[in-house]
């Protein structure tokens, strides 16, 4: 099982840059720049409330642990910490490594299953990482009509 997930999931050592540069070099930007200004400003609490909020509870715990029902649970008393993390992350413009960990674990895909491709994986993720994707998520929703095409 070790090997087969292995093969399907690692990523090749290649060097991508020049072919990403030639992609993107082919894509227009649609981003003005004060829609740029906008998705880069600091993140305020307000953001970071409204995301928490908008998490659900009870969903699987990541390799930090906890569930999403902690971080509700202690809003008041943790907040703070959070959004110096989620800033931080912002800053830094990727998320820091520390909370950038994943499990991965297996589902059947059906009840029996034995051989490798019956099952799916799924990623379970820390709690902060999915605090910043959804703050990131949340600034990136007023856009979307703006930058996909209805087609």
């Amino acid at each position: 099982m070790t090997e087969y997930f292995q093969d399907l999931l690692e990523e090749p050592n290649v060097h991508r840059g020049r072919a990403q540069a030639e992609v993107l070099s082919h894509i227009p930007k649609i981003i003005t720049e004060d829609q740029n200004i906008l998705l880069m400003q600091p993140i305020e609490m307000m953001e970071l409330e409204e995301a928490m909020r908008q998490m659900a509870d009870d969903k699987a715990l990541g390799p930090d642990g906890f569930t999403t029902n902690l971080f509700h649970a202690c809003c008041e008393w943790i907040k703070d910490e959070v959004l110096e993390i989620v800033e931080a992350s912002r800053k830094a413009q990727g998320v820091l490594k520390a909370f950038n960990d994943t499990f991965l674990t297996l589902i059947p895909k059906e009840s029996g299953a034995a051989d490798p491709n019956k099952f799916r994986p799924i990623a379970l993720c820390n709690v902060i990482y999915k605090i910043i994707l959804k703050v990131l998520a949340n600034r990136l929703l007023p856009l979307l009509p703006h930058i996909i095409s209805p087609e």
